[in-house]
């Protein structure tokens, strides 16, 4: 089964969740603890072992763009 690879997330020191060992971050934007890193697809998805598809997840950039725009 697939899994996200999780080396790039810990290179850029992305906090993880002590006994879920995902990453941390805001649902509303998708950032994590680590000011401009976001997540999307299968990584930012939290129920079970949900994938990323084109209809769950298809609004993961909007969130993110819309977080970078309310900075300028």
């Amino acid at each position: 089964g697939y899994g996200p690879d999780y080396r790039l997330l810990r290179g850029a020191e992305v906090r993880f969740h002590r006994q879920t060992a995902r990453p941390l971050f805001t649902g509303a934007t998708l950032e994590t603890r680590s000011p401009g890193i976001f997540l999307c697809g299968t990584v930012a998805l939290r129920v079970g072992r949900e994938q990323a598809t084109i209809e769950n997840s298809r609004d993961h950039a909007l969130l993110m763009l819309d977080s970078i725009r309310a900075r300028c």
